[in-house]
C-alpha cells in the first residue's frame, strides 16, 4: 500500500499529461523529477495526516468505499464512491490563494464535517 493511501482508499490523483509540470501533491511546488510525488518528507507527512482525517473519521460515517482528490490552482476536487453504488460523486472546494493544497484539504474536511453534522 502506498504511503499516501490510507486504509479507506483515499488517495491523491496525479496528472499523467506530459504537458503538465510535475508538482508536489502536498504543497503544489514544482518538482525537478517526474518520478517524485512530494518535495519533502514533511510535505508527504502533512498530506498523509490530512487524508487520515477523511479516511478514518468522515468517510466511514458517510459509508464511502473509495475516494480520490486532485487540485488545481483554484480548486480541490474530491471524488467519492458511496457504498456499493458504483456512482461517483464529486465535491468542489475553492482554494485559498497562497495556501498549500494539504491545508485546503483540511479546511475542506472541516467544512464537510460541519455540513454533515448540520444535516443530521
Amino acid at each position: 500500500m502506498d504511503s499516501s493511501t490510507n486504509r479507506r482508499g483515499v488517495s491523491p490523483v496525479e496528472s499523467n499529461s506530459d504537458e503538465d509540470e510535475p508538482r508536489c501533491l502536498s504543497c503544489g511546488k514544482a518538482l525537478p523529477n517526474r518520478r517524485q510525488r512530494y518535495c519533502s518528507k514533511k510535505c508527504r507527512d502533512q498530506l498523509e495526516n490530512a487524508l487520515k482525517d477523511f479516511g478514518t473519521q468522515l468517510l466511514p460515517r458517510l459509508q464511502i468505499e473509495f475516494a480520490t482528490f486532485r487540485f488545481a490552482d483554484e480548486q480541490l476536487v474530491l471524488n467519492v464512491v458511496p457504498g456499493q453504488s458504483g456512482e461517483v460523486h464529486s465535491f468542489f472546494f475553492r482554494r485559498t490563494p497562497g495556501l498549500e493544497p494539504a491545508r485546503d484539504l483540511r479546511r475542506m474536511y472541516v467544512q464537510m464535517v460541519e455540513q454533515w453534522q448540520a444535516a443530521k
